[in-house]
């Protein structure tokens, strides 16, 4: 039997014992890439759950706020009226449920029902379209579950319900309206006069998680109610399964049976990773909805986000064999006076081990020796590129996450065909800036414009030369602002301008600028038949009165100046 010598013997054990550093940095390599990538894709989730949450619990609370608001409007109009409301401050009452329904679409309903459970007066809003209910049609809601719990409200108190669907004549509504209703009783002095119900329509907040989870790639994000019942899910049929709801029986528990108590009894987020897939979730407690408590829950394929390291692992594995391929030869080839390069090799195979991939090998043996120097070093380069390309790769994904969320904002405040700031902006807006407008005596000038006979140029010309009419009243409504200045698109063919500092002569200075570059346009343009004028009006907003009610002012004088023009027109 052929023996090897001692020191062939020392020299294959020197090349096996090499080879552990070599497997140990591959394997140290994927599993750190593997667990960065899980890593950074968990920050991703948290900020993507957190943009949720945030969202959720200001749509909530804003409502809270609109009820007490309503509510003290309420309260100084009754005060005038000994018995039911009726007459001119029914119609005071009408008219300001109506501008405050027709500037904030999310509720469906405004109502108010008296202390016998008649309902006095309802605004109904179908998605912006706004009108007041005829006398006719009035109900009585005296039976109601919402009414049943107003009773036992005290001044001040409000009664927030379940998120349900909503019903009408028994029935529930289809296609489903999920609604929450809040309930606020109405005194004058200590005499109750009846019951302000707001009902908050969810489906507009659904609709903005449905954008965020497209945006990012999350499409299985399933928000839960407290007992487990689907609220939003990707399969609508799953959705609203409770008893009181479609009654379907679809819930956490028939699809996530293991699991279910875990996720509807937690009290922080929890992610928790399987086989194959990465399930989060994320409960979410409603403060400002009487404590109540939804949940957040995602399921994640892993083989989505983990894609990287297929092409690590194959590398290596190919690299592994030809490093394996490499030792054997060499080891058949050995012979005494390779000895002094083979410690070289020992010494750089330690250093790649350690991930020094610098390597400095330089054997001159003509031989597989000098092979296996080569290759080995070949390796280190590879690796090292390895890493330096992963790295490239995860930065390209944090720049593309920044983009898409630049992106998101510029969506969620600009109006996409103008250009200007959208009703959710100035929303903001004012909410940041009423506490320095009040506190430091400043005065902001609220315009309301409107173009007049903008159906007339949509139903004549086409919907393409009402969008362009409209870019041109921003465009010209923008350029006469100064950088202070805020440019909004209402709604519709309805702008808003907050001059910032500003008082009526201001205004009226902002009028005539924008009225001039709309003559010189009408002097040098066939696209019309007739000039394009606009109805505008405005008020004075310095924190000693609502938003609303400066916005509601200003859009009165807007209508007087509409029909005055109307009048003027007929004769």
């Amino acid at each position: 039997m052929f023996k090897y010598s001692l020191r062939t013997r020392i020299l294959i054990f020197i090349l096996l014992i090499s080879m552990i550093p070599v497997v140990f940095v591959g394997y140290s390599g994927y599993s750190s890439t593997k667990k960065y990538i899980i890593e950074n894709e968990e920050e991703k989730i948290n900020f993507f759950l957190n943009n949720i949450k945030q969202m959720v619990v200001k749509f909530f609370c804003i409502t809270k706020r609109d009820i007490l608001f309503l509510e003290e409007m309420t309260e100084e109009k009754s005060a005038y009226s000994t018995e039911d409301i009726s007459g001119e401050y029914k119609n005071e009452l009408e008219n300001i449920y109506y501008h405050f329904s027709k500037n904030n679409i999310q509720y469906d309903q405004i109502r108010f029902v008296n202390k016998g459970g008649y309902e006095i007066i309802r605004i109904n809003n179908n998605k912006g379209k706004v009108n007041i209910v005829p006398d006719e049609e009035l109900q009585y809601k005296g039976d109601r579950y919402y009414y049943q719990e107003a009773l036992k409200l005290k001044k001040g108190e409000i009664y927030i319900s379940d998120i349900d669907l909503n019903r009408e004549k028994g029935e529930i509504e289809i296609p489903v309206k999920p609604t929450i209703r809040y309930v606020t009783p109405v005194y004058t002095n200590d005499n109750l006069r009846g019951f302000l119900i707001l009902n908050l329509n969810i489906e507009y907040l659904f609709n903005d998680i449905e954008r965020i989870k497209l945006d990012n790639g999350y499409n299985n994000t399933i928000i839960l109610d407290s007992n487990g019942y689907y609220l939003f899910h990707p399969d609508e049929k799953k959705e609203w399964g409770s008893k009181r709801d479609l009654n379907t029986g679809e819930s956490l528990s028939k699809d996530y049976t293991k699991m279910s108590k875990d996720i509807i009894s937690s009290k922080k987020l929890s992610i928790r990773t399987t086989k194959e897939n990465i399930l989060v979730w994320y409960p979410v407690r409603l403060k400002c909805v009487g404590n109540k408590k939804i949940f957040i829950f995602m399921e994640i394929k892993k083989s989505n986000h983990l894609r990287p390291l297929i092409g690590f692992r194959n590398l290596f594995i190919i690299e592994g064999i030809i490093t394996i391929l490499v030792l054997i030869i060499s080891v058949i080839m050995i012979s005494s006076y390779i000895t002094k390069p083979m410690i070289k090799i020992v010494k750089a195979v330690e250093g790649i081990g350690k991930g020094d991939f610098d390597v400095n090998l330089d054997i001159n043996t003509n031989d597989e020796l000098e092979l296996l120097g080569y290759e080995i070093k070949k390796m280190s380069y590879e690796l090292k590129y390895m890493y330096k390309n992963m790295e490239e790769i995860v930065g390209e994904r944090t720049k593309e996450l920044q983009l898409a969320h630049r992106e998101m904002e510029e969506m969620a405040t600009k109006d996409s065909l103008t250009g200007l700031y959208n009703r959710h902006y100035f929303n903001q807006y004012i909410q940041s800036i009423a506490d320095d407008v009040k506190n430091n005596h400043k005065n902001m000038m609220i315009l309301i414009i409107d173009i007049d006979k903008f159906k007339y140029v949509n139903d004549n010309y086409g919907h393409n030369i009402g969008d362009m009419v409209l870019k041109v009243v921003a465009k010209f409504l923008k350029n006469s602002t100064i950088e202070s200045d805020l440019a909004v698109r209402y709604g519709g063919d309805e702008f808003l301008v907050a001059l910032c500092d500003s008082r009526k002569i201001n205004a009226e200075k902002y009028i005539k600028r924008v009225e001039k570059n709309l003559n010189e346009w009408n002097d040098n343009n066939d696209i019309l038949n007739h000039r394009l004028t606009l109805s505008i009006g405005y008020d004075e907003y310095n924190g000693s009165k609502h938003i609303l009610e400066a916005i509601n002012n200003a859009d009165k004088m807007m209508y007087e100046n509409k029909i005055a023009k109307r009048k003027k027109e007929q004769g």
